[in-house]
């Protein structure tokens, strides 16, 4: 007979009288603290930190310009960014201006709501109006070249704004090691910097004859152009990729000593533990993933027992609105969101709303059963359109068990 664990503490009686959902173990709140540490650790989480108030501006200096998008860093805290800067642009003497009249070194006052996402560089996309403060060079920037350095080999300063051409963009020469079933790891050939990228539609073979991720093999040399900003994490994140060019076949034994940090970040996924949930969605200039806090869940371990017998886990929570803490998503307006189930897909999925006001509340009876939201598959793949102002339950059942997942998607104020 299988022995069932009863983890972080949940008492029996309670338990059988109120159902999991109504009693908070012990332990949950660290747990979901864990959680939402782990999500902060991504290079993009959901929550985003306000910059300043919207009548008070960013003095900033411009590094680099490119495709309408520009990297700047603040004057007073040194703290670096990209926007894609307004289309409200004004000059020394409060004259109209261009993104094509600005340049690298110029200082400029930044306006917006004062919100920045929690990634390095910082990104800030709700700017609404640019006011250059004083003219500079391009020789200004130096300064702030140790800086640039410590992005890595993605992110450099460029000298002068270039008109965008289907070459534009930094370009860098790495490593292509595929792993699992379409999983590839590049290490960049001069730093041995490891990182992942969004795959762009335009991949090339070696004659120049267009090729799919698929057609990619261990060892490959491959040129990689893009936007040249790397998300601060490990492995790295490259999102802005535009183009890959295969530039020489290499062999698979080049890359052998890379192959550890394969085994290290993608290994096979732990049966024992219960499926984790990642929400993706688009904000300007970038896409947006950040893992759902986990709560209630019963799960079919494999990990044997001191007999030798497989173990059932129980782990009980509190209800969604009494967690302490949760992964928070802002949004300005409805947004569709991918749910990404890792390592395994559920059988089926039930999502409820509630009104974020009711946060923390202790009379559940009035807060009811919540509104239903609809998912929709498409492509093994599972979306719903989350709005600003609710907290969110998602409900999966796996054939290993069921798990709920929660996270809140509160108003970005303009």
């Amino acid at each position: 007979m299988r022995k069932n664990v009863l983890l972080l503490l949940c008492a029996l009686l309670v338990f059988a009288l109120v159902g999991c959902s109504s009693t908070a173990p012990v332990d949950q709140e660290a747990r979901q603290a864990d959680a939402a540490a782990d999500s902060e650790t991504l290079s993009l989480s959901g929550a985003q930190t306000p910059a300043q108030d919207e009548d008070a501006p960013l003095r900033a200096m411009i590094l680099s310009l490119s495709d309408g998008e520009a990297l700047l860093v603040t004057q007073d805290t040194e703290m670096p960014f990209t926007s894609p800067l307004s289309e409200e642009i004004l000059g020394l003497d409060g004259e109209a201006l261009s993104l094509a009249d600005l340049s690298a070194g110029d200082i400029v006052d930044v306006y917006g709501n004062g919100v920045m996402t929690r990634s390095y560089p910082a990104q800030y996309n709700s700017v609404t109006k640019v006011q250059l403060v004083s003219e500079g060079s391009a020789e200004d920037t130096a300064q702030y070249q140790e800086l640039l350095d410590s992005f890595g080999p993605m992110v450099s300063a460029q000298t002068e704004l270039t008109e965008p051409t289907e070459q534009a963009g930094t370009v860098n020469r790495a490593i292509a090691i595929p792993y699992g079933e379409d999983g590839i790891l590049f290490v960049d050939v001069n730093s041995e910097l490891p990182f992942t990228v969004t795959l762009p539609e335009e991949i090339y073979g070696l004659g120049g004859e267009k090729i799919t991720a698929a057609d990619l093999e261990r060892g490959n040399v491959v040129e990689i152009t893009g936007n040249g900003i790397m998300l601060n994490s490990y492995p790295g994140q490259y999102p802005g990729v535009t183009k890959i060019q295969v530039v020489a076949e290499g062999s698979p034994e080049d890359a052998d000593p890379y192959q550890e940090i394969v085994d290290a970040y993608f290994a096979e996924p732990d049966a024992s533990e219960p499926a984790s949930l990642q929400l993706q969605y688009r904000v300007p200039e970038a896409i947006v993933t950040a893992s759902a806090t986990m709560g209630s869940y019963t799960w079919e371990g494999t990990v044997p027992s001191a007999d030798g017998e497989a173990t059932s886990i129980i782990a009980c929570g509190a209800h969604v609105l009494q967690w302490n803490d949760m992964l928070e998503l802002n949004l300005d307006e409805a947004t569709e969101v991918t749910l990404q189930f890792y390592p395994s897909a559920p059988t089926s999925v039930k999502v409820v709303r509630w009104s974020d006001s009711l946060l923390g509340t202790e009379d559940l009876a009035a807060a009811g059963e919540g509104e239903e939201v609809a998912v929709s598959a498409q492509d093994d793949a599972m979306t719903l359109t989350a709005e600003p102002g609710y907290v969110y339950a998602v409900y999966a059942e796996f054939d290993l068990g069921s798990v709920e997942y929660g996270f809140a998607s509160s108003t970005l104020e303009k």
